[in-house]
Order: C-alpha cells, then sequence, then structure tokens
C-alpha cells in the first residue's frame, strides 16, 4: 500500500511517466503547504516560549530592544516583527502564530526556486518543495510563535542568492555592455544577499552562522568565479 506522498507525487507531480505541470503542481504543493499550516493553528493554547514572545511585544521598540538584548539569548527582530503583526491582526493564539505560519508557508515556493538553482531540474525542485511542504518538523515549528521558520526562510534566501552568484549563474564576459550588465546584477544580488544573512543573524542566536557561511561559500569560490568562463 502506498504512502499519502508517494500517491501525492505522482498524482501532482509526476503523472505517467512524465512531469505534470509545473505551475500546477507548484499551486498544489503551496496550497497543501497552507492547509497543514492553518489546520488547528489556534487550537492549542500558548505555552511558555509562546507566552514570553506574546510579552515581549508589549514595550515600545526602543524599550523591548533593550529588554530582548537583557533577558534574552535572542536578538530582536522577530519580536518587533511580531508585534507589528499584533497590531494588525490581534493577539488571539491564531493571529499570534499565524506569523510563523506565514514565513513558512514563504519557505515552500523559496525552497523550489533555491532546488531548481541548484539541482537544474524541475521536478526534483518540486519534490523538494513538497518535502518542505509536508514536513511534519516545519509544520510543527510553523504553528509555533516563534522565530525558527523566520530564521528558516532567510537563511534559504542566503542561500538562493549564494547560488546565483556562483560561476554557473553568472559569467565573465570580454564585451563591455554585458559586463556592465553582469557587474550591476552582481552589485544587487550582494546587497540582497547582505540584506538576507544580516535578517538571518537579527532573527535568532544560531542566525549568526548565516553570514559566516556565506562569506566562507564565497570566498571558497573566489578563484572559481575570477576564472570562469566566457560565455
Amino acid at each position: 500500500m502506498s504512502s499519502p506522498l508517494h500517491r501525492f507525487f505522482h498524482t501532482f507531480i509526476w503523472k505517467k511517466g512524465r512531469p505534470a505541470r509545473r505551475p500546477r503542481a507548484l499551486l498544489l504543493v503551496i496550497l497543501a503547504a497552507w492547509a497543514l499550516r492553518v489546520l488547528g493553528l489556534g487550537s492549542r493554547p500558548l505555552w511558555v516560549d509562546e507566552a514570553f514572545s506574546l510579552w515581549m511585544t508589549r514595550p515600545a521598540p526602543p524599550h523591548l530592544i533593550a529588554k530582548a538584548i537583557q533577558i534574552d539569548q535572542h536578538p530582536p527582530l522577530y519580536y518587533l516583527t511580531l508585534k507589528a503583526w499584533v497590531s494588525l491582526f490581534g493577539s488571539s493564539e491564531w493571529a499570534i502564530r499565524s506569523l510563523s505560519a506565514f514565513w513558512g508557508l514563504l519557505t515552500v515556493p523559496l525552497a523550489y526556486v533555491t532546488a531548481r538553482r541548484l539541482l537544474r531540474d524541475a521536478r526534483a525542485a518540486l519534490l523538494v518543495a513538497a518535502l518542505v511542504a509536508l514536513s511534519p518538523f516545519h509544520v510543527r515549528y510553523a504553528q509555533e510563535a516563534r522565530m525558527y521558520t523566520m530564521l528558516a526562510f532567510w537563511g534559504l534566501a542566503s542561500l538562493y542568492l549564494t547560488a546565483r552568484l556562483t560561476p554557473h549563474a553568472l559569467r565573465i564576459t570580454h564585451y563591455a555592455s554585458r559586463a556592465t550588465h553582469h557587474a550591476r546584477r552582481t552589485t544587487l544580488l550582494s546587497l540582497l544577499l547582505g540584506a538576507s544573512a544580516a535578517l538571518a543573524a537579527l532573527t535568532h542566536g544560531l542566525g549568526l552562522l548565516v553570514p559566516l557561511t556565506v562569506a566562507l561559500s564565497l570566498f571558497l569560490t573566489r578563484p572559481l568565479r575570477r576564472y570562469a568562463p566566457v560565455s
């Protein structure tokens, strides 16, 4: 008897020996991710860490930042974001957890484009997105009023932007107009990468590993980018 994941894969991602239409398949994966993350989102009472997250949204932003530095091991970005979210949607269990569900949902299409960039295979990218969408761990943390799915999103965004700066994505050219275009694209991607890595570092204590990993990967691939083949 086939598993639900096996049936889902063969129904929506791989049909009759060929890939299903990518836009429809990806949309179904995203809808499945949304349904799993909002199902029962407000059914459980807040536990201690979630109550702490809500308590941290009460002070004004300057006091919130100071309090986070004094009493918490994590940076204040998640609490500042949750404070803005609560001001818009309220402080019910469903409302404060929906921020994590939001970041968790955004991670699914981001996983697709990242896998597509790294693996160069649309079918494999859809499978990666489906695995993220159906992951019990990801669903669990997407239903918790903590910063874990926000960290996952910015970490994955940093991976995607780092992949865009590899030799496979960015080639050196002798043509001045194309060289200018590549230089502008490199500058833009570098700025976005720096921003996403910084946001990861400001989201969770372990987020500091993201900019360090990005810097190390760019340093190690620098010779490859310098001597990349001319396109």
